[in-house]
């Protein structure tokens, strides 16, 4: 029988092999939409169910524990079957000075099991190892989870802000139109001044200008919220359809700067990453140490093949033990244990690092809570001034006793005054996010 493949033979295969579909391959589902809608709570759950950063993440965990269970399988039981036909040309093949003639075709076939019974505790080690770093890739994807849902909260924070500043830019000029028509009216009535119509053009001129920057603001932050949570826009809408709901009022943390560092430094997933990553590291070193122990398997196979020389086919099974010891390698095994070791140290002192980062991060997020507390205090107060200002200015000038520059100029400071209080609301809910998230706190 020949068993030679032909050259054609040879090029279908190779046209099958690149033909057959990848893993992953197919048509893709289509990604899911934003609503014209949006709460926060919304707008997390959808994140959660949706996003690409997560998502990926995910795998992550999920390779780790298949490469535990590749670790795991080394110690199982081994079933492994092997074979082989050959055909030799006439010229090789040999009598011995006898009178019988070889066969020109040699096969055989043979099963064997096998196991490692002792490798002087690497494979353990290797496990305990792998293991580990699956915990680090929890904890991995825990951070990145706290990150994405920090990002959220944030970004859906300034884009409220941004519909804030947009509302307040419209009344000031809502306001600034209607005393632009009210100088008009006086002038063409000859009670009024050519000036104060003037005066009231350029004032409602100055005011589209940080309109149309907060518009713009607007479709920043409510894109990039899009993309956070992985969707896209329904067909023929952009971010001016969206509409953010109100977001309710965060939580008032009920700790001081120096408990909430400490919790912290005991919640943080990237400080138990860190940990778990040194045991795993620890566990390598082990392994390395153990390199030079001897490995010992049994084995046991049955096996059949054919006698060349014209007898039967030959029939039989073996077992037995097969030990590998490595005496000596040269000193590869002492460095590389020097380098696992180099390797703990570097974790931790990057866990060290992370500790000191952790605690900075509480404290700038508490600084951050404390001003924006006190700046909204004060700017309760000055709005209702400003309001009063504006209606006081407004009366005195329809009485003829005031200047059109009075209502301008009130008009502007209650505008700052409501854009201040939306600023240190938006400082303020920031603040309290990083707050949860430098404490560990699950958002």
């Amino acid at each position: 029988m020949n068993m030679l493949l032909s050259p054609a033979l040879l090029i279908l295969l190779t046209l099958a092999v690149h033909a057959a579909p990848e893993p992953g391959s197919g048509a893709t589902t289509p990604r899911p939409e934003m609503p014209l809608e949006l709460t926060l709570q919304e707008a997390v759950s959808r994140a959660l169910a949706h996003s690409p950063r997560l998502k990926q993440s995910e795998e992550i965990v999920i390779q780790q524990n298949h490469r535990v269970r590749e670790i795991k399988a080394t110690r199982r039981p081994r079933l492994n079957a092997t074979g082989g036909y050959s055909q030799y040309d006439e010229d090789r093949l040999q009598d011995f000075g006898g009178s019988g003639e070889m066969d020109d075709t040699r096969w055989n076939a043979n099963l064997e099991a096998s196991i490692t019974v002792f490798s002087g505790g690497r494979h353990r080690h290797a496990v305990q190892g792998e293991l580990s770093r699956y915990a680090a890739s929890e904890r991995r994807f825990e951070s990145r989870r706290q990150d994405l849902l920090a990002s959220i909260h944030k970004t859906y924070y300034d884009a409220e802000l941004a519909q804030d500043t947009i509302a307040v830019r419209e009344e000031a000029i809502a306001v600034l139109t209607e005393q632009r028509v009210f100088s008009d009216n006086r002038l063409k009535a000859d009670v009024g001044d050519r000036f104060d119509v003037l005066q009231a053009d350029v004032a409602l001129s100055s005011a589209r200008p940080p309109l149309i920057r907060a518009q713009n603001d607007y479709r920043r932050h409510l894109d990039r919220l899009r993309r956070l949570l992985g969707l896209q826009y329904p067909a023929g809408k952009d971010a001016n359809d969206i509409r953010l709901l109100a977001a309710p009022e965060p939580t008032t943390p009920a700790q001081d700067i120096e408990a909430a560092t400490q919790q912290a430094v005991a919640q943080r997933a990237e400080l138990a990453q860190r940990d778990a990553l040194i045991i795993a590291a620890r566990h390598d070193l082990k392994v390395l140490r153990r390199e030079q122990a001897p490995t010992v398997d049994l084995f046991a196979g049955y096996g059949i093949e054919n006698d060349q020389f014209g007898g039967d086919d030959i029939v039989g099974w073996a077992g037995g033990l097969r030990v590998n010891w490595d005496l000596w390698n040269g000193g590869l095994t002492g460095s590389r244990a020097r380098q696992a070791t180099s390797r703990i140290r570097q974790l931790e002192h990057e866990k060290r690092e992370i500790e000191l980062q952790v605690s900075g991060e509480v404290r700038n997020a508490f600084y951050a809570y404390e001003e924006a507390v006190s700046i909204l205090k004060s700017t309760v107060e000055s709005l209702a001034q400003a309001e009063e200002a504006l209606r006081l200015s407004r009366n005195r000038f329809e009485a003829g006793n005031g200047t059109q520059l009075d209502i301008l100029e009130s008009q502007y400071q209650l505008t700052q005054s409501k854009l201040e209080s939306s600023r240190a609301r938006n400082t303020l809910q920031r603040a309290l996010v990083d707050i949860r998230r430098a404490t560990g706190i699950l958002l």
